[in-house]
């Protein structure tokens, strides 16, 4: 069964998988505590910016699942991107730009 991921519960993963506390998080975003709070228990609406990269340093395996979320398979993605599934494997790896893949997402999830 494939479980499907909350915005704010993936915004909770990132930062615990940074290793950061809601204050840190908080500090980054200049935005108070609750709001880390309220964003990651679904009683605030995360800013549509925050989706792509929830988190500044945001881990590449998201990258992944935001590809997901925006309804692309790695070849639907590349097709769109014009990119071989090898570059855009690389893009959620780490070992190529993801630019490209985040702007797209972002145009999909956006919408």
């Amino acid at each position: 069964m494939i479980e499907i991921l909350t915005v704010g519960e993936i915004a909770q993963i990132n930062r615990r998988r940074l290793g950061k506390t809601q204050q840190e998080m908080a500090e980054l975003h200049d935005v108070p505590q609750s709001t880390i709070s309220d964003w990651e228990n679904g009683k605030a609406v995360v800013p549509p910016a925050l989706l792509v990269d929830p988190f500044p340093l945001m881990e590449l395996e998201e990258l992944r699942l935001l590809r997901r979320r925006a309804g692309l398979t790695i070849n639907e993605a590349a097709a769109r991107l014009g990119l071989s599934h090898v570059t855009v494997i690389g893009m959620e790896k780490g070992t190529v730009d993801g630019t490209p893949l985040r702007r797209l997402i972002k145009e999909i999830l956006v919408q």
